[in-house]
């Protein structure tokens, strides 16, 4: 009546009734029905004219074929459940890069440890840091996240990991499970609720891309070391690790069930610590095994909830046989733990997935491009380890002193950015290639040449770039000082871009190259753009005031408020189809910020890079009718749009926009009277209430939801009888035409018929054999 799927069960599954064969999909039930009529017609005929007792026996072995073929195909199917695989080996690079150069103890060092926020943007962007790119060309193919906090969006990290080629490993922070204040810990570790509330809420923003689970997201980490979080005075208490687990898996269930997860399903882990558990299981050699006997704990918990003392809401059991994945962390040397783990886990669980999520042996110190490379080797060969990450890229010198002895990468000298998380403020520094004490190498370059990666590049980490830095005399002197003309043009762009001029290098290079050669300051800079011309920048007229994509929510958040702060406009009138997006918000109120402040858009459009004053060429992509400017055509049809038409003193562009207010608000109202839309359009009144007042009124809006019936003129009636005449007239010209050309035509054929009997008379003409004659004459 069961069917065990994946790990190994508490005891060996029965042979199944053919009812049982029900629950299965119904691809995979006629794939199962395919093989076991395989399976029987060979045993069939291995027996020919076999004896009654050999029959039996050949029953026997029937039977076991069923249950083990059915038992393959509940694996396949997995209970019902379409689960996410990659076949892709895992080489990952484990993510947690505190930005401060120094021990913190502080409430930001306990919370900073979601680094796939838009507020660590500085880290690892394209217009940061870079890290994800810096993690790319190493050669990792995931990036292993830790902590996350719900109640910030992560789709922008994903995103850009996913356009990286890069798989992600999120992993729940320790909040839930132990610092909050209504922590599970409190609560006799029953995680239920707090998880269910937790992940629902990561779900909702970003874990979930349209109702299905982000692409990039490979599996998912529900805690980190579990066992070392449950600690009594005797030590590692497996029962209590175990009833976190399953009722932290038991609320993930529900949470995905009430987000409507559709699609794929991505395998869950608990990733133990290699520690020693002696109050754990003993493997079938009679072995307390590191990490080992941790699993072996934790598998009993899915099979019986009830001696742990929890009642799961959920079927936690068929989830533990389809989505389950073992994982552990380690500091061992990977030829250890072929020895020490591999060799007796494939005997406990010979077809459940494991990986090692922390991998990097340190001590004593030892070559680590031999461990990657070998760990490499023995997770392409292994049927079980799908990979390991790599502990870690940065080092962490927020930690103590033993913490600092991992990390690819160590902190520079030169400023990049600065990141804003919790209301401090740090500095986000350059990378600098950490050296492995064994033999003086970076190790950067040994992770990278022992997994086939392409390298990283180390001197540009550390030097100013063009596209980042600020734009003020202290940019402009960190690009000035590379001594290079072409870096200085891709400045001075950035600087046109931010003033709202359209450029084109391709349009005068030279140009470009030359005013980057003559300036000498960034007032030059900014001098010599607004009283100039040049070819390859032009200015637009309709540029405005936007949030700048490249930043972080955080910044662009606090730019909102201060320009909601600073001017006149109430920021409580945004439209209702604006406050959907954070970006969308700060699009509207920065726009009617700076319509109402003008001025220099490097000064008063810039809030420290959340915003810039771009073309519609930047924002028109993604503005969604939020981006207050002077297009009629696409300014908001509110006061502030109104004001910024009518501020430009066209009644031709007034006239467009009233004409789209009639036709969205008047579904589709025709114009009576152009005269009086034209009057309308030259006196319009001061706000937008007035015009919505008295269009409303206006008689020379008609049809549409006006209740007024448009007049249709007499010339209107008879249309038809214009094109009839425009027919008749096109007609005749066209008649004309062929008979003038016709006539030229055959005075044409008798003037050519006369000079080729001239022509005939000729002697060279009579010379010609008969065929010849005829064949020029057909000429």
């Amino acid at each position: 009546d069961s069917c065990f799927c994946g790990p190994m069960s508490p005891q060996p599954p029965v042979p199944l009734a053919a009812a049982s064969f029900a629950s299965t999909s119904s691809t995979s039930s006629s794939t199962f029905m395919v093989r076991l009529e395989k399976e029987m017609r060979r045993r069939k005929s291995a027996l020919p004219g076999a004896s009654t007792s050999s029959k039996k026996a050949a029953a026997t072995t029937a039977a076991t074929a069923v249950a083990l073929l059915l038992a393959a195909s509940c694996s396949e199917a997995a209970l019902g459940l379409e689960v996410a695989s990659s076949q892709e080996k895992i080489i990952g690079v484990c993510y947690g890069p505190f930005p401060a150069k120094h021990l913190v103890k502080n409430a930001a060092g306990d919370l900073l440890d979601d680094f796939m926020t838009e507020a660590a943007k500085p880290l690892w962007d394209a217009y940061g840091r870079d890290d994800l790119q810096i993690i790319k060309q190493l050669g990792a193919n995931t990036v292993r996240t830790y902590g996350n906090n719900p109640q910030y969006d992560h789709s922008a990290f994903l995103e850009e990991a996913d356009q990286r080629g890069l798989g992600v490993i999120p992993g729940m922070s320790d909040w839930e499970y132990t610092q909050a204040a209504d922590s599970c810990k409190k609560k006799g570790f029953n995680c239920y609720d707090n998880i269910k509330r937790a992940y629902l809420e990561m779900l909702q923003k970003g874990f979930m891309k349209r109702k299905r689970y982000h692409p990039s997201i490979r599996h998912m980490v529900v805690i980190n070391e579990p066992d070392l979080k449950t600690l009594d005075k005797d030590g590692v208490d497996p029962k209590m690790f175990s009833k976190l687990i399953i009722s932290a898996i038991d609320g993930l269930i529900s949470a995905e069930k009430e987000a409507g997860v559709k699609g794929a399903l991505i395998p869950i882990t608990a990733t133990f610590s290699y520690a020693m558990c002696p109050k754990c299981p003993r493997n079938t050699a009679q072995q307390i095994v590191p990490g080992l006997s941790q699993m072996l704990e934790l598998r009993r918990a899915f099979y019986d909830p009830q001696y742990y003392g929890y009642q799961p809401v959920n079927d936690i059991k068929a989830f533990y046989e389809s989505r389950w994945m073992n994982s552990f962390n380690s500091q061992n040397s990977a030829s250890e733990l072929q020895l020490q783990f591999f060799t007796p886990y494939q005997v406990e669980f010979p077809t459940t997935k494991v990986a090692i999520e922390e991998f990097h042996s340190w001590q004593p110190p030892k070559d680590q491009m031999n461990e990657v490379r070998t760990m490499k080797a023995m997770a392409d060969a292994s049927p079980v380890l799908i990979g390991f990450s790599f502990f870690e890229f940065q080092v962490r010198y927020d930690k103590m002193d033993s913490e600092r002895n991992f990390g690819l990468f160590g902190l520079g000298d030169y400023l990049i950015s600065n990141l804003k998380y919790f209301d401090y403020t740090y500095d986000v520094w350059c990378l600098t290639p950490a050296t492995n004490p064994y033999n003086g190498r970076p190790l950067p370059l040994e992770f990278s040449e022992a997994v086939g990666g392409e390298g990283v590049d180390f001197e540009p980490l550390c030097i100013a770039n063009p596209f980042k830095v600020s734009l003020n005399q202290y940019g402009y002197n960190a690009v000035k000082g590379l001594n290079r003309n072409d870096a200085m043009a891709e400045f001075v762009i950035r600087v046109a871009q931010h003033m709202g001029f359209d450029v084109n290098k391709d349009l005068d290079l030279p140009g470009l190259l030359a005013f980057g050669e003559q300036v000498t300051s960034f007032d030059d800079i900014v001098s010599k753009l607004k009283s100039t011309k040049h070819i390859w920048a032009n200015f637009n007229e309709r540029s405005a005031c936007v949030a700048n994509r490249n930043s972080d929510a955080t910044s662009v958040g606090l730019a909102t408020d201060e320009a909601c702060r600073s001017t006149a406009f109430n920021c409580a009138n945004i439209p209702l189809e604006c406050k959907s997006s954070q970006w969308d918000t700060a699009d509207y109120v920065l726009s009617t910020y700076y319509n109402l402040k003008k001025g220099d858009p490097l000064e008063n459009c810039h809030f420290e890079g959340a915003a810039r004053f771009s073309s519609p060429n930047y924002y028109r992509s993604y503005d969604r009718g939020c981006v207050v400017n002077r297009d009629p055509e696409t300014t908001p049809l509110t006061d502030e749009g109104f004001q910024a038409i009518k501020n430009l003193g066209d009644w031709h562009q007034m006239r467009r926009f009233v004409k789209r207010y009639i036709r969205k608000n008047f579904d589709g109202a025709d114009i009576a009277d152009t005269e009086d839309l034209a009057q309308f359009s030259a006196n319009p009144p001061d706000s937008m209430y007035e015009v919505q007042r008295l269009l409303k009124n206006a008689l020379w809006i008609c049809g549409g939801n006006t209740k007024r019936t448009c007049r249709v003129s007499v010339s209107s009636n008879l249309w038809w009888w214009n094109y009839a005449l425009a027919s008749v007239g096109a007609a005749t010209v066209l008649t004309c035409m062929c008979v003038f050309i016709w006539v030229k035509l055959e005075h044409c054929c008798i003037k050519a018929e006369t000079t080729l009997t001239d022509f005939a008379r000729c002697k060279p003409f009579r010379e010609l054999n008969e065929d010849d004659a005829a064949s020029s004459d057909s000429h």
